[in-house]
């Protein structure tokens, strides 16, 4: 059940947050008649769309990380990357501006190394407890 559950969390948690910050990097230079740019410049209809992905993607990584912490199993932590790279495809999709690059490029890499830090820290924390009886 964790290890699903928190491949799950991780994966579209990653990817809902790339998504909202690439819109949010896109609406910063938004110009009337631009591509995504129905509404004028500072409206707050793209701006509050990708500020609550960007909040939900922050929402659901973090009890992602925690399942997998409680679950003790290191395979869960690969949604980060997978969802780095679905994330990545997703910001380029909104537009292929200069910032969302190198947004995109610099997502798998920073997710890539949080996954190395968070199976390190489910290993001593594995370490540490004896797995409960509980059948988890």
């Amino acid at each position: 059940m964790y290890k699903w559950g928190s491949f799950a969390l991780l994966l579209c948690g990653v990817a809902v947050l790339a998504w909202g910050v690439a819109g949010s990097i896109d609406v910063a230079d938004c110009t009337p008649g631009k591509r995504y740019c129905s509404t004028e410049p500072g409206n707050g209809a793209h701006q509050g769309t990708y500020l609550v992905m960007t909040v939900a993607g922050f929402i659901a990584v973090f009890p992602g990380v925690a399942l997998s912490l409680l679950g003790r199993d290191r395979r869960a932590a690969y949604g980060l990357p997978l969802g780095a790279l679905i994330g990545g495809g997703l910001a380029l999709s909104v537009d292929q501006e200069p910032g969302i690059l190198i947004f995109a490029g610099a997502l798998p890499v920073v997710c890539t190394a949080l996954l190395f830090v968070l199976r390190h820290a489910i290993g001593q924390w594995a370490a540490l407890e004896p797995p409960d009886s509980s059948g988890r």
